[in-house]
């Protein structure tokens, strides 16, 4: 099940970011927490495909690690 928490992980995170950086407008600190919001996402995909398989979260343990450059900065994120 780890590797259908990561591909879970992995889509919810980019989806998000995808849409946030679209503008190419956000500043260093913004960067930041758009990575905190999108491992919140995944974290939150994770949960419901736990939930509604009736699975523990951990059955669904995954790493995520995401980078994030622009012109304006950058921001890393690792959970």
């Amino acid at each position: 099940r780890a590797r259908e928490g990561s591909a879970l992980a992995v889509d919810a995170a980019m989806r998000f970011l995808e849409r946030v950086l679209a503008d190419d407008c956000l500043a260093p600190p913004d960067l930041e927490g758009a990575v905190r919001e999108a491992f919140t996402i995944a974290l939150d995909a994770i949960a419901r495909q736990a939930n509604e398989e009736q699975l523990p979260i951990r059955d669904f343990h995954t790493t995520l690690v995401c980078l994030v450059v622009t012109e304006q900065g950058a921001a890393a994120g690792h959970i």
